[in-house]
């Protein structure tokens, strides 16, 4: 993270997330540790300018290290209950680990998993489409420009892309029915080669016969078709 100072104030600051109290806003927090500078802290926060990626890259390989003998990547989140409105983020949304929809930031996270213990390997924000389509708001928050709405499916996978430049390790994937029932999302992790069970909700229908059919032969007339005919697909099953 750079100078010496900046470390410090670092460590305090994710001391002060970890000990007891509701708020973990700058004031509240420094009132909660002895020796702590409003000040300084609130200058780590605003404007120390530290590459996160490299802090991220730097926790995945000790995580990869100390929990060895893995089984699976998680795909999962964490909603961190906000009753204001200028939070990041912030929206009335589902949160899974909340298990309702709630004001609430969510962050999308990649974790490494043993049979001992799971570590994070990669996380990031999820900015509900009506931050970025604010540009007042989108400001206020310091969002760069042009930041695009991604869904938390494409930021998952943009995670595990990163993870993968990292040199960690690809293992089987599992996610719960919020991931799984994205069928764009099933695609991209097939066309990445990446083996995956992910939980998916009785209502969608299956077939258990190809139903990939071949075309009838051309008609004299009319158009030729695209598709074959309904009556001769196989039965669409539910789950």
């Amino acid at each position: 993270m750079g100078r010496r100072e900046r470390r410090h104030w670092a460590q305090v600051n994710v001391q002060g997330w970890w000990l007891d109290g509701d708020r973990t806003s700058v004031e509240p927090m420094a009132s909660r540790i002895p020796g702590a500078d409003v000040q300084a802290l609130r200058q780590f926060v605003g404007q120390s300018p530290w590459a996160v990626e490299d802090v991220q890259r730097r926790l995945a390989r000790k995580v990869v290290d100390r929990l060895n003998k893995p089984d699976v990547w998680i795909v999962d989140e964490t909603a961190c209950p906000i009753a204001g409105t200028h939070a990041v983020g912030v929206a009335r949304q589902y949160g899974g680990t909340l298990g309702k929809v709630a004001s609430c930031q969510v962050a999308v996270r990649v974790h490494w998993r043993s049979a001992a213990a799971r570590g994070p390997l990669n996380w990031r924000l999820s900015l509900p489409k009506a931050w970025i389509d604010d540009p007042h708001r989108a400001a206020h928050a310091q969002l760069l420009p042009g930041t695009p709405y991604r869904s938390r499916t494409d930021l998952a996978l943009e995670l595990m892309d990163q993870v993968l430049t990292w040199k960690v390790p690809a293992l089987p994937l599992v996610a719960d029915s919020f991931y799984g029932m994205d069928f764009g999302g099933r695609q991209a992790l097939r066309q990445r080669r990446l083996a995956y069970v992910v939980e998916v909700e009785p209502s969608p229908g299956v077939w258990t016969e190809d139903p990939n059919l071949l075309l009838p032969p051309p008609q004299k007339s009319g158009r030729p078709r695209q598709y074959p005919p309904l009556e001769a697909l196989p039965r669409l099953r539910n789950l």
